[in-house]
């Protein structure tokens, strides 16, 4: 069986030269990189990734950790892949989906990531406010890109401005003449969700409406997760007219709570969502939410990430805008 070693030795290179030759990763001369092809023709020399992977160092692999999974996140995880992978193809890499195994610790999860030296960098999604997790990837010198706001001081992440996504829905349901709105905000101890309960109590005052702790519940980003926290906001005596969902998921879920409880969406109460997931236009009535541009989230983290390999100095922190989009879930208050 014919190896990269064969092909380097009659070439007379390096079985690195031969294997960047292959890649495209590193610039050849034309007249070396012709010479390679001509003896890897000669010789019915294919190249394998692993064996290269073996030569260069290298996987050309990349990981993107999810540190859970559900249809609801699903959803965002396919966009943020699509993002990720084209961006990784342009440079002739691959991702690879790095979950955690129902019952594995998440302590154990985050320890064991590329102990086999799997890929060469990380997209690390879902960071929390303590992230002792994060901070024993860095411990490790791994090329690492956070997606979202890590708790500890790390300029390499991408994001959105989460207090901004609040506020454009509140904005939003404050022109149409709402005054008392609900918030459903995501698990307390991921930082998207800081950032967005943030949001909540920045529009409530700038916008003159009012302030009740009783009309803020947290999900889990599931529909599940929505219905429970609406029927739990049925349940209080406090009224409102119109609720944010810190996802769209969980907006869904919401709606389904108000039609089991006899209430119309939006005629009786308006519902805004985040995240634009595809199957929000889809649903009866369609949603209205706020636009975090999902795959632009992932090109931009991959895109970082590729620089940080390339040992270049990406600008960073990159914050990626968002957009209201207005469908039939918001109407004015009557």
């Amino acid at each position: 069986m014919v190896t990269i070693k064969d092909v380097a030795r009659k070439a007379g290179v390096s079985p690195s030269t031969v294997s960047h030759a292959f890649s495209g990763k590193r610039k050849i001369s034309a007249e070396v990189k012709e010479r390679i092809f001509r003896i890897a023709r000669e010789l019915n020399y294919e190249p394998n990734a692993a064996a290269t992977s073996l030569v260069t160092k290298k996987t050309e692999n990349i990981g993107m950790c999810v540190s859970s999974f559900s249809s609801s996140v699903g959803a965002f995880v396919q966009k943020l892949s699509e993002g990720i992978a084209t961006e990784l193809a342009k440079a002739g890499y691959r991702l690879l989906l790095m979950t955690r195994p129902a019952g594995t610790a998440e302590e154990e999860y985050y320890e064991n990531i590329n102990s086999d030296k799997a890929v060469d960098g990380i997209i690390l999604t879902d960071p929390n406010v303590q992230d002792k997790y994060l901070a024993n990837l860095l411990d490790r010198k791994m090329p690492l890109v956070v997606l979202g706001r890590p708790k500890i001081p790390y300029r390499y992440h991408v994001d959105n401005d989460n207090v901004e996504v609040v506020l454009l829905a509140l904005s939003h349901l404050a022109q149409l003449g709402h005054r008392r709105v609900a918030f459903i905000n995501g698990p307390p101890e991921m930082t998207v969700s800081e950032d967005r309960l943030a949001g909540y109590h920045r529009g409530t005052q700038r916008l003159g409406l009012e302030i009740d702790g009783g009309l803020m519940k947290h999900g889990d980003f599931t529909s599940e997760g929505g219905y429970a926290a609406m029927a739990e906001l049925l349940q209080g005596e406090r009224q409102f007219t119109a609720v944010v969902a810190a996802n769209d998921a969980m907006a869904i879920g919401a709606i389904k709570a108000l039609r089991a409880a006899g209430l119309r969406v939006p005629e009786e109460v308006s519902v805004v969502g985040i995240n634009n997931d595809s199957i929000s236009e889809l649903f009866d009535p369609p949603l209205t939410t706020v636009d975090i541009q999902t795959v632009a989230l992932g090109q931009g983290a991959a895109r970082m990430l590729l620089a940080l390999l390339a040992g270049d100095t990406p600008e960073a922190p990159q914050v990626v805008p968002s957009k209201l989009i207005v469908r039939g879930s918001t109407r004015r208050l009557s």
